[in-house]
């Protein structure tokens, strides 16, 4: 416009401004946890992308990036329209969040049936953790657990078997994972038992001694009272006993045994006693007279047969 004696002359030309726009930008704030990387995306369009710092970061440039920071950080990315020089800046920080590390040891059940334990340690103390396994094979439910002041928990009534995927969350950050652990029961006793034997009904006495290692406890049974021992007893040997059978065919007992030590009971182990049958026999009783000759007869068999 151009002003003369305070007064305003009509536009000669017109003036058109074009403000070019600045690029709207956001950059997303992710959380890792330990040394794990983040990957940084910038949401809104530009011709060129800067960012610093860039360390631990691949590639430098570009609307994504990925970043590998020891400790919290924040990344500062400045989009430029190359065309018109216009830029703008947005800030994102990556959150590094401590990942448990954890070890273990394990305690075994001490007898038989009696259950054993795993202690993790490495973690914070007085601290709450969700605590994560499967036992066989099988998951268990994700269960809070606070660590003790020396920074264990303690993993307790577990019965013998393999654990595995053992591992703590803390703030959303999964430790290391353990395993397998197994647990098991105190070895069974070696049991040794005498091998089959056959006797005779003659009276004759029979002795059969058991053994173990470690020293433990026994229990056996028989079969068939009928040879002349007890039908069951608890003793390390049987005592001396008869053998009988007053039958015609041989009679046949099954002696199991069983050994106990820690509570922990062998497999059970058998030996057979074969009880063969007196000879049943009849002798006739012939009258003869004078010094005629007589002739006496065994009924029933055996061999040999001695006279008196």
């Amino acid at each position: 416009f151009t002003k003369t004696t305070g007064c305003d002359s009509l536009p000669s030309n017109a003036l058109n401004v074009a403000i070019n726009p600045l690029p709207q930008i956001t950059v997303n704030s992710p959380i890792v946890c330990g040394r794990d990387s983040a990957t940084l995306t910038v949401t809104g369009a530009a011709d060129t992308y800067t960012w610093s710092p860039i360390t631990a970061m691949f590639p430098t440039t570009g609307a994504v990036v990925k970043v590998a920071p020891t400790a919290t950080t924040a990344y500062t990315v400045t989009a430029r329209f190359t065309a018109t020089g216009c830029q703008n800046t947005a800030t994102g920080t990556v959150t590094v969040r401590t990942k448990p590390a954890i070890t273990a040891t394990f305690a075994n059940p001490t007898t038989c049936g009696a259950t054993g334990s795993i202690t993790l340690r490495g973690l914070a103390a007085s601290t709450s953790y969700t605590l994560n396994y499967a036992g066989n094979g099988v998951p268990i439910t994700p269960v809070a657990r606070t660590s003790s002041t020396t920074g264990t928990i303690e993993i307790s009534s577990l019965t013998a078997g393999n654990y595995t995927n053992i591992n703590v969350t803390l703030n959303g950050c999964v430790s290391n994972s353990l395993g397998p652990i197994t647990l098991i029961n105190p070895n069974p006793p070696v049991l040794t038992v005498p091998v089959d034997r056959t006797v005779f009904a003659c009276a004759e006495t029979v002795t059969i001694t058991f053994s173990a290692t470690p020293t433990s406890t026994f229990s056996w049974t028989n079969s068939n009272t009928s040879i002349g021992l007890a039908a069951s007893g608890t003793t390390s040997s049987i005592a001396s006993f008869t053998a009988v059978n007053n039958g015609s065919t041989v009679q046949t007992a099954t002696i199991t045994v069983r050994a106990t030590a820690s509570g922990c009971t062998s497999d059970p182990k058998s030996l057979r006693i074969n009880v063969n049958p007196r000879p049943q026999i009849t002798v006739n009783s012939p009258i003869v007279c004078g010094r005629d000759s007589a002739t006496l007869t065994v009924t029933g068999a055996a061999a040999p047969y001695t006279w008196s």
